[in-house]
């Protein structure tokens, strides 16, 4: 298993993100999205993807293009107390 280049933990309610950027044996960068939580039934439940190359710039536009979006913005606005 390839060692990775950079690596970044996101915690975030009841799951963990664990993104690793790793490079293939053919040179090719890749980013190894693995989120780890709790199934209903109690166990550990793991979940992996891994985006290639110019896929990684285009994850990364889409997820900025989604967080700036309206949706985005109003659903986590401050509420007033």
């Amino acid at each position: 298993m390839p060692e990775a280049l950079a690596s970044q933990i996101v915690k975030g309610g009841a799951a963990v993100l664990f993104l690793d950027l790793k490079q293939a044996k053919n040179d090719t960068l890749y980013l190894s999205v693995t989120s780890v939580g709790r199934a209903q039934d109690g166990q550990t439940e793991r979940r992996s993807i891994r985006v290639f190359g110019p896929q990684i710039e285009a994850l990364r536009d889409g997820l900025a293009a989604i967080m700036a979006s309206d949706a985005y913005v109003t659903s986590n606005a401050p509420t007033a107390a």
